[in-house]
């Protein structure tokens, strides 16, 4: 029909169109709106999410499948959208209003800035490669008479949930529908390839003073070794809130700010599947945020005890304030991991100094910092090859583009130039070697003193003299690939940093 001439500058009929242009249709738009109400599913709604746009649709057929308990609450803080109530008999004027009235309250409170986020957390429950494998599955099962006759939508459910790769337990869900928050604390949990050690932290997480004000949101980038199964079954059993995500991230990084944007605790906790924290870790990092202007809370971190330290050995010791930020143990406030825009979009799919980043903009923006050592957490003491352990400094690439990017952080390094006091001493020890050459005397090797003395001396943890001494001598390679990295990244950053 002809549009009336007063709305001719205001409404435009775009045609059918082609399907790839949709999704910057999508992302253009304030609002997406779909008034019919014989949808069986909504594919716009989740299309539109999945570009980060807000929804209103009627609430009849399939549409409150996706959007009924995540729509918006009075400011705008929560949700994806809104559904209007409509009498899907008759056209009438009341259907109308109800409408209209959603698209104002919508466009009203839509403006949040993580909505984008919020929408396309929402998108993934849907996502081809979030269910994709599980329709398959039925297919397979109903086909060779596997799958039981259900006697109500709820035995249905209760069948496949376990299959969803968003799965939610029954307080979450409880909570998603009353939209009653009585969540404190967010913890989130990245995930990849490690089934026992995942079930250690989850056990772990489960015993925690304070677990009927948490929740756990659980991103798993997945490997096919059992560690689902092993999530899934943690999260239907347990009485507080917890989610768990399937994921195809590149890295870390891009899960543990997918969890934060899906978090909805006032504070954010981010620990690794590594790790282990004492039954009062959570409760004595919320501690740390008496005041209003405390926008993250550092814990202790020491290597697991009991376990072997080896000479090739990865793990992590946090026991003072640390100006690297270490996301295997700290919290923040939610308010400012969102204020400073989550983790860099330049560390997304780094392995490697996003949480040093994250922390920086967080202090420089005005919040204060605190230590809590009471918040403790046990890390694995990993024993590596002598190749990975060799390699790991090449990660340090990165800190000359963070010292340049943060002159605060720059300041807290050994006298600017250096990133410890150990690589300092190392770049005496290559002056050493090279004055040797170019002078033809042995004499300059004197200067290599210093970095053997301090070697051997932060070696204390070893169980024998011998391996004390093997760790002294192994340590020039590594010295060596730590300084090639810096002084790579230096290169690349137009920053010195040895």
């Amino acid at each position: 029909s002809e549009i009336p001439f007063h709305c001719r500058d205001d409404v435009h009929f775009l045609g059918v169109g082609a399907v790839d242009a949709l999704p910057h249709l999508y992302h253009a738009a304030d609002l997406t709106v779909l008034p019919s109400v014989w949808e069986a599913f909504g594919l716009v709604v989740v299309e539109s999410l999945a570009a980060g746009t807000p929804v209103v649709g009627v609430n009849h057929g399939g549409v409150p499948d996706i959007l009924l308990g995540h729509e918006f609450d009075a400011t705008g803080q929560q949700g994806v959208g809104l559904l209007f109530d409509a009498d899907i008999n008759i056209m009438s004027s009341e259907n109308i209003l109800n409408l209209v009235t959603a698209i104002r309250k919508s466009l009203l409170v839509c403006r949040s800035p993580d909505i984008s986020t919020r929408c396309q957390v929402r998108a993934e429950a849907f996502s081809w490669l979030s269910l994709g494998q599980y329709y398959t599955m039925i297919y397979h099962q109903v086909l060779n008479d596997e799958i039981p006759c259900f006697e109500s939508h709820s035995a249905l459910e209760s069948q496949l949930l376990p299959s969803l790769a968003h799965v939610e337990n029954k307080a979450s869900k409880k909570m998603n529908s009353s939209n009653t928050d009585t969540v404190t604390l967010s913890v989130i949990v990245p995930t990849h390839g490690r089934k026992l050690l995942i079930k250690r932290l989850l056990e772990a997480l489960s015993r925690q003073s304070m677990r009927d004000e948490m929740e756990v949101i659980i991103i798993h980038n997945y490997t096919n070794d059992g560690s689902e199964h092993v999530c899934i079954d943690w999260t239907l059993a347990q009485s507080f809130p917890v989610r768990y995500f399937r994921k195809n991230f590149s890295g870390p990084a891009a899960s543990r700010d997918f969890g934060a944007h899906a978090a909805r605790g006032d504070l954010l906790a981010f620990i690794d599947d590594d790790c282990q924290p004492i039954p009062t870790w959570a409760r004595a990092g919320v501690s740390g945020f008496t005041l209003p202007d405390v926008g993250l809370v550092q814990g202790r971190t020491q290597p697991m005890p009991g376990q072997k330290r080896c000479l090739f050995e990865k793990t992590v010791s946090v026991i003072h304030p640390s100006i690297f930020y270490e996301t295997c143990n700290i919290f923040y406030r939610r308010s400012s991991f969102l204020s400073v825009g989550g983790f860099s979009p330049e560390f997304i799919t780094r392995f490697y100094g996003e949480d040093t980043d994250l922390g920086w903009k967080v202090t420089l923006s005005g919040y204060q910092k605190h230590f809590v050592p009471e918040a403790l957490v046990y890390h694995e003491v990993f024993q590596v090859t002598i190749m990975q352990w060799l390699k790991e400094p090449l990660l340090f690439i990165c800190l000359p583009y963070l010292a340049k990017k943060f002159p605060e952080f720059n300041s807290q390094l050994f006298s600017k130039w250096f990133l410890t006091l150990e690589t300092a001493l190392f770049n005496g020890f290559i002056l050493s070697v090279l004055l040797s050459f170019l002078l033809d005397s042995p004499y300059p090797t004197v200067l290599s003193i210093p970095y053997f003395i301090f070697r051997f001396s932060t070696g204390s943890h070893m169980q024998s003299l011998s391996l004390r001494i093997a760790r002294t001598f192994f340590g020039i390679p590594r010295s060596f690939l730590t300084w090639w990295a810096l002084l790579k990244g230096s290169i690349s950053a137009r920053k010195i940093l040895l």
